[in-house]
């Protein structure tokens, strides 16, 4: 069976693997991220507790476009009015084999097992930051593609049974944070180098250094969770679903369009009260 009209609630839980695209065809990928309200502690161990109001990256690309990656990787991002945070969970069934040498700051850390980030925040897609941390903590720095004086960030790695984590604190310049609707460029990019495989967030044909396929990160207000409170009987035909938003922070009205409250929509009503709020939507249900 299969349920139209509920596939936008399926949308906001679902993130399929982008390298069914073929390359002339690639978007590259957007995400939005929350003004957090507790900054995460930068110890290396992603807690879920403290990561709980962040965006989601998963599903990364093997480099090349050719399939998802073997090992997965999911990386959380959110702000606060000081920095940008960035915390990565990167599985691996044989942590003890992982490849990390480097110990010296500004050493060939993408040649480990590392998480890489590339940064261009005038949106330009010419310069961009490149930096790398690998699963001792070991950090890399450089601004298209040559090393001069460091920036000022902080990281930590640990390694656990299942793989290794990796927090990262990017504080903003003179610390004033952008303004919601900001647009940064972004990629987020996973040497395993204990399996030799390549991937990331967006498409890459050759080398992670092609900014043209880097992604954009959107800078948000704070977060607005949804919770399913009921999917309705579920019979064959229509159903009624009724979906809450904690806080509103004004989401449902950009989501719904032209509905308001206490006024009928296609899919169904939204109610709004204060800064909460709640949607009753109508789905089919068909064999």
């Amino acid at each position: 069976m299969s349920v139209h009209k509920a596939a936008m609630i399926a949308a906001l839980l679902i993130v399929a693997c982008p390298y069914a695209q073929a390359a002339e065809f690639y978007t590259p990928p957007v995400v939005s991220v929350a003004l957090l309200d507790k900054a995460p502690e930068i110890d290396g161990t992603v807690d879920r507790r403290e990561w709980g109001q962040a965006a989601v990256l998963s599903d990364f690309i093997t480099l090349g476009g050719r399939a998802c990656a073997p090992l997965p990787t999911v990386v959380y991002l959110g702000y606060t009015k000081e920095a940008l945070y960035v915390g990565a969970k990167l599985f691996d069934p044989k942590p003890q084999q992982l490849r990390r040498e480097v110990i010296q700051r500004d050493g060939e850390v993408w040649r480990d097992d590392c998480l890489e980030l590339f940064i261009d925040t005038s949106g330009e897609r010419q310069d961009y930051a490149h930096l790398a941390v690998n699963a001792l903590g070991t950090k890399y720095d450089s601004y298209d593609r040559i090393v001069t004086e460091d920036f000022q960030w902080d990281a930590a790695a640990t390694v656990q049974d299942d793989g290794w984590s990796v927090e990262i604190r990017l504080p903003f310049a003179n610390q004033v944070a952008p303004r919601p609707g900001d647009k940064w460029i972004l990629e987020v990019g996973r040497n395993a180098a204990r399996a030799d495989v390549l991937s990331s967030w967006g498409y890459h044909n050759k080398s992670f250094h092609e900014p043209q396929n880097f992604g954009s990160l959107i800078f948000g207000g704070r977060p607005c969770r949804v919770t399913i409170d009921d999917l309705g009987a579920m019979w064959l035909g229509q159903n009624t679903a009724f979906i809450s938003f904690r806080p509103l922070y004004k989401l449902p009205l950009l989501w719904l369009g032209k509905a308001a409250a206490g006024h009928d929509h296609p899919a169904g009503v939204c109610a709004l009260s204060g800064k909460a709020g709640w949607l009753r939507y109508r789905h089919l249900l068909t064999d």
